[in-house]
């Protein structure tokens, strides 16, 4: 746009000056895209659930696959991987792979799997000559008003599959994890080598993209009441903007980490890393610039766990602290 010295708007002006947002609307994409990955990487930081079980002493074997409708809980799988329409997240730890682990099971929710393909499954009601010739002789030539998918040996399910016992591990709603299957204290494994990734899809509203984040780590049982370890994590952004501009990045962070326990049912959980990353912005779409970020995050937590019959409470409190900073500061290539 051309100004005249008064302000207006004037080609013709003896003095034009001709001013461009370029730098500030890149600087306002890149701000949101870090403000955005810094919300998504705290919302996604690993799970308590190991910690706590290891100080509990509980070497609960929940490797399985589950998703879309269908389960497989199976100890020879060494990890747990739940997949769903739009997220995907994933676990393993060496500690848990090498525990006992309960009978193989496998199950089918009929009404989720068809749902996901747009279908809804209905039982339907045989014509009365189809299920009066399906009674057969001996039967007194009756024949029952239930729906003929029903038909078939006890324990069958409304589509004439058998109902199996609910998935435990992962997949289990009450606690998370499978019950006890050794009696006795299982043996104390000081060491621990450990993994979980969390992939999803976003939408905010200053943009909308993919988050795909993992970690891991290694960590030693000091005391019975107090694991230390160091961690890493490696997370990639794809962010667009709601205007035309758009972001993406890569990153990682490395630090130390511990929980310790207070009380029988109180922890307290602190971790502090550190990382760089390597992005790029490009505002209209036509050109690209890139620029690398310094970054940190310490959290410190306390939360509890208490169970009550198949019901897992864990009241927490959080306190977290990051910082993800540009340098240089990005400018526009074309200038």
């Amino acid at each position: 746009m051309a100004f005249d010295q008064s302000g207006t708007a004037n080609l013709a002006a003896n003095q034009v000056v001709v001013r461009s947002t370029v730098v500030e609307d890149t600087q306002e994409i890149v701000s949101a895209f870090l403000n955005e990955r810094a919300r998504l990487i705290a919302k996604n930081q690993p799970s308590p659930e190991r910690r706590i079980d290891r100080l509990n002493g509980n070497d609960a074997n929940n490797g399985g696959v589950s998703g879309f409708g269908l389960a497989a809980v199976d100890g020879a799988i060494p990890f747990a991987l739940v997949l769903d329409e739009g997220s995907a997240q994933f676990s393993y730890s060496l500690r848990r792979s090498q525990a006992p682990a309960a009978d193989a099971q496998y199950s089918v929710d009929a009404i989720s799997l068809f749902g996901h393909f747009g279908l809804r499954p209905e039982a339907t009601v045989a014509p009365e000559s189809s299920r009066q010739d399906a009674v057969g002789p001996g039967h007194g030539g009756g024949h029952s008003d239930r729906p003929i998918a029903d038909e078939g040996p006890p324990g069958d399910g409304e589509f004439g599959t058998r109902d199996l016992e609910p998935p435990s591990g992962v997949f289990a709603a009450a606690n998370g994890r499978f019950p006890d299957v050794v009696e006795g204290e299982a043996p104390v494994r000081r060491f621990d080598i450990w993994a979980e990734g969390r992939f999803s899809r976003f939408s905010a509203s200053s943009g909308k993209g993919d988050f795909f984040i993992a970690h891991a780590g290694a960590d030693y049982l000091v005391t019975p009441d107090l694991p230390v370890g160091i961690g890493a994590q490696i997370d990639w952004t794809d962010y667009n903007a709601t205007t035309v501009g758009t972001a993406d990045g890569l990153g990682f962070m490395a630090g130390p980490y511990a929980t310790a326990r207070l009380a029988s049912n109180l922890y307290v959980d602190a971790s502090l890393s550190w990382g760089l990353s390597d992005n790029r912005v490009s505002p209209y779409g036509t050109y690209e610039d890139s620029f690398s970020a310094g970054r940190w995050r310490a959290s410190a937590a306390l939360f509890g766990a208490f169970e009550h019959e198949a019901l897992l409470i864990r009241p927490d409190s959080n306190c977290p602290g990051s910082q993800s900073k540009a340098k240089p500061a990005p400018t526009a290539s074309t200038m």
